[in-house]
């Protein structure tokens, strides 16, 4: 993933990390409700210019928001999703998980259940004791059938929150891959 960029209303512009295994450090944004993601290239007379990547429309009263960037396999563009992630719609104890697979998928994870589309996202608060394992299964439609793609034990915390990203297997076919990102809760 390049460095990307964006700029404020005070006209600065500000470098983002996108990191691939952890959330990146808290970036203040101030300005107009688009925000457009660039990379700077230089131009032929050596000046940098902005080169815009992708764009995000804020919408709704969240002051947090979550950006996740994803590159496009084929065509290598990248796409920004965007969330609330205040501790009110992503409360410690909880899972947000990401479709990223090209089909629409069903979710089990503990006494939840739940449909998700491609490119989408939800969040589970599963009904268990504190740090437990919990049934996490993903069903996909193939031959008009319900088909058991992913099936395992998660963990689940109290003091811990998940990001989980169901992608596409490279390896298996029919199957996905399943990757987290866990934030834990600061202890004073």
């Amino acid at each position: 993933m390049p460095d990307l960029y964006f700029q404020s209303a005070d006209g600065e512009d500000h470098q983002i990390k996108v990191p691939q295994s952890f959330r990146s450090e808290v970036y203040t944004y101030t300005g107009n409700p688009e925000i457009v993601f660039y990379k700077m290239r230089s131009a032929a007379d050596g000046s940098q210019v902005r080169e815009p990547v992708c764009r995000y429309m804020v919408n709704g009263s969240s002051k947090d928001w979550l950006f996740l960037f994803v590159r496009d396999g084929k065509s290598g563009t990248i796409r920004v999703f965007g969330m609330d992630d205040s501790l009110a719609s992503f409360p410690f104890g909880s899972s947000r998980y990401f479709n990223l697979s090209n089909r629409t998928l069903g979710i089990i994870y503990g006494k939840n259940k739940f449909k998700m589309d491609p490119n989408s996202y939800e969040t589970a608060l599963p009904e268990i004791g504190p740090n437990q394992n919990v049934q996490l299964q993903i069903l996909a439609i193939r031959n008009e059938k319900l088909q058991d793609i992913f099936n395992s034990q998660w963990p689940q915390e109290s003091s811990v929150r998940y990001l989980i990203f169901i992608i596409e297997s490279e390896t298996r076919r029919d199957r996905v891959e399943v990757k987290s990102i866990a934030e834990y809760k600061q202890l004073n």
